[in-house]
């Protein structure tokens, strides 16, 4: 498989990261594909959907999610990657807090993506 094949097959657009509950594929994204804010860096991809952190805590749609933030974010250095060539990774970590039948539960939601091309 050629490594333009395998970016091909895996590569989704940033703002899916969170797309179906407990997907955890990494995305493949081009550096040219993200967007950026004024000063020219690039934006993260919007928080955890509400039924994705639902569904990272376990509970049904009656449970309301209370919050949802990003608490860090991490661009580690390019290296290389096999079948895809130079990339970095790009990690995120958000903190999603849900009413439970038993209180309040904080689950902490890792998500990742590599970034292509820079």
């Amino acid at each position: 498989m050629t490594p333009a094949l395998v970016i091909a097959c895996c590569g989704l657009q940033v703002g899916l990261l969170h797309g179906d509950p407990l997907d955890t594929r990494t995305p493949f994204v081009r550096a040219s594909l993200l967007p950026t804010d004024a000063v020219g860096g690039w934006v993260p991809p919007p928080l955890p959907s509400v039924p994705y952190v639902r569904a990272a805590v376990g509970v049904g749609n009656g449970f309301p999610v209370l919050g949802r933030r990003l608490i860090a974010e991490e661009l580690l250095p390019p290296r290389l990657f096999p079948h895809v060539g130079k990339a970095q990774i790009w990690q995120f970590t958000y903190e999603c807090q849900v009413i439970t039948p038993t209180g309040t539960k904080t689950v902490y939601i890792d998500r990742t993506a590599l970034i292509i091309g820079r």
